[in-house]
């Protein structure tokens, strides 16, 4: 249980209500000053090299978005973490880096989330799809379109891991949500009802129908490219599709006053929610659907379209946000030329973000969080039980860190027990803080939680390198030693 003194000692040090964030004080983290800084920058997705200097200081994403200290909403949110499933694509050599660092922020409290990877990696522990033919990503007869099948095959794993949810996400692991603020967009929607919701929809375009040969021969005259000409798809799987292409398959139907079907999409950047009965439909029908397709040659390399070439067959209408919470979801990054987290409250999709500038986001937002709900008329009842949360997390990422390292040191004789207890040692020496002082405030156990994350990150990578395990570190460090990290501790 929480020490309630701690709790005490916190309302007693802040001076309540605040009026500026805690963390990010606009004094010294002014908005006015990134707006300024952002005209110069020549990308308008992510920052140019040079300035990512700075993206591993905690407060990096201060002054590039608009503080809130307004008190948490009374009401709680219709959904819990619980109700919702989330899973991260991502690549063989990509999950001890971006993988671990989604896991270890903002997937932390959501116990149905796994992450996807072409071939399973044990040490990282993610779900592979070597049964579906898929090969490492770093396999040098890889072709690059199919790494996007990783998202396709994701999704129905998703829904077959996670049946009784009542919301799927899927995600690219170069993503933060954060999913106090998406529970609450989901607010609005009736879980028991088919919804594919996501930030907008893009216009409707036709599909080919490949059983009519007249069509087909048609459009693959004209436009041999499935992304100018349109998908082709086999209709008669789709109810949404079939009943305009049978007229226009009928005897003497004219195709060029007859209507074909269309389908609609949105973006993989960021992404879709889908609720049970939505989810359900798409893994029920995907087998099918892959088995008679070349996604190349029919209709495209894309996992956005196609997931929207088959949701729209199985005529589930794409549901765009309200304004409100549209634009808090971009495809550019948070530190990009033209986001607008620098304009609104409650920013809730972050896109292009590398581990350690993941690490600052969770800090940032775990520090929003608290201050928010420091100024709740029910602070004294949601704060301990925030705190109490966030112990428990801090304890569940030691225990996963002991399990990736004892994974990453499959040599050792050393009986599991005895290994967990040599791994947590070797946390500890590295600078993870493997218990949360228990006389700290709050504010100061988020800082050591977050300085733990990025200290397993350097870690992790140089045990994986010392085991030769292929990893792409991102902006993570290599701890600087010479001998084997798994036989010294």
């Amino acid at each position: 249980m929480e020490d309630p003194s701690t709790a005490e000692s916190l309302f007693a040090a802040e001076a309540l209500p605040l009026t500026e964030p805690w963390f990010c004080p606009q004094a010294k983290y002014p908005v006015s000053e990134w707006m300024r800084l952002r005209k110069n920058l020549t990308m308008e997705y992510r920052l140019p090299p040079a300035l990512y200097v700075n993206g591993t200081d905690p407060h990096w994403f201060c002054d590039k978005m608009k503080p809130d200290v307004s008190p948490w909403p009374a009401q709680a949110a219709r959904y819990t973490k619980r109700d919702l499933a989330i899973g991260i694509f991502s690549g063989d050599t990509l999950a001890l880096g971006r993988g671990e660092a989604t896991l270890d922020t903002w997937l932390a409290d959501v116990p149905n989330a796994v992450v996807h990877t072409p071939t399973a990696v044990p040490a990282a522990i993610t779900v592979g799809f070597a049964h579906r033919g898929m090969v490492p990503d770093y396999d040098p007869s890889v072709r690059a379109h199919e790494a996007q099948h990783v998202q396709l095959y994701g999704l129905q794993d998703l829904y077959t891991r996670y049946p009784h949810a009542k919301w799927y996400y899927v995600a690219g692991c170069d993503s933060y949500l954060n999913v106090d603020y998406a529970l609450r967009m989901l607010s609005g929607y009736d879980a028991d009802k088919d919804w594919w919701i996501t930030k907008w929809d893009y216009p409707r375009k036709p599909v080919i129908d490949k059983n009519n040969a007249a069509e087909w021969n048609s459009a693959t005259k004209r436009l041999s490219c499935p992304a100018k000409r349109g998908p082709a798809v086999n209709t008669t799987l789709f109810p949404g599709y079939e009943p305009r292409a049978a007229l226009r398959r009928a005897p003497g139907a004219d195709l060029a006053t007859l209507k074909p079907p269309k389908y609609t999409w949105s973006s993989g950047s960021w992404s879709w929610f889908f609720s049970r009965s939505a989810l359900r439909k798409y893994a029920e029908v995907f087998d099918a659907f892959e088995a008679q397709h070349d996604f190349p040659r029919d209709i495209c390399i894309c996992a956005d379209v196609i997931t929207g070439v088959i949701m729209s067959g199985l005529g589930v209408k794409l549901t765009a946000m309200t304004h409100r919470w549209e634009s808090a979801f971009m495809a550019q990054a948070v530190d990009g030329s033209i986001n607008s987290a620098v304009s609104r409250t409650e920013y809730t999709f972050y896109h292009y973000v590398r581990p350690r500038n993941m690490v600052a986001i969770h800090e940032r937002a775990l520090h929003e969080k608290l201050d928010r709900l420091l100024n709740s008329p029910r602070a004294q009842e949601l704060v301990p039980a925030w705190a109490q949360r966030f112990s428990a997390r801090h304890k569940r990422f030691v225990e996963r860190k002991t399990d990736v390292l004892a994974r990453l040191c499959t040599n050792s004789t050393a009986p599991p027990a005895v290994m967990a207890e040599r791994m947590e040692r070797l946390l500890g020496a590295h600078g993870v803080n493997t218990t949360l002082h228990p006389g700290s405030t709050f504010r100061e156990r988020i800082a050591a939680h977050c300085a733990s994350i990025r200290a397993a990150h350097s870690l992790i990578v140089t045990v994986a390198r010392q085991r030769k395990v292929l990893v792409k570190s991102g902006d993570i460090p290599d701890v600087c030693v010479t001998s084997d990290l798994c036989l010294v501790h």
